[in-house]
């Protein structure tokens, strides 16, 4: 097994483990709070949404017509290396950058995601 720093604290810090949450799951039901009255509106992720709401099984599918998901921002997001593998790390940084200068990864976006999410990025203060 390779040594993940999560694992490692929790096995040395038994009575103060991290514990974590899948990024798609929320304790606050979005959707049904929306749909209920209770908020006019709510933070979700588009992934879910789709899958909630959209998906032709999906358990708020007969909510479609009634609520709508906008776009307002993006998350940025960087990857994280081992300190022990900045050759990896530097190999890595030259790939990504000729991939974004052929827009490689605009076109995947837009591949997957339906839009070209990095439009969104300048605007993302985070």
């Amino acid at each position: 097994m390779r040594n993940i720093p999560l694992l490692t604290n929790n096995k040395a810090h038994p009575n103060n483990k991290v514990k974590l949450k899948a990024g798609d799951s929320f304790s606050v039901d979005v959707v049904q709070w929306v749909n209920e009255g209770r908020v006019d509106g709510g933070v979700m992720i588009e992934g879910p949404f789709k899958q909630q709401v959209l998906a032709k099984n999906g358990p708020y599918h007969n909510l479609a017509n009634d609520v709508v998901f906008n776009q307002f921002a993006v998350i940025k997001t960087w990857p994280l290396f081992n300190k022990k593998e900045q050759s990896f790390a530097d190999d890595y940084d030259k790939a990504m950058k000729k991939l974004k200068e052929e827009k490689i990864p605009n076109e995947l976006s837009k591949k997957f995601y339906g839009k070209d999410l990095f439009q969104y990025l300048n605007s993302a203060k985070r």
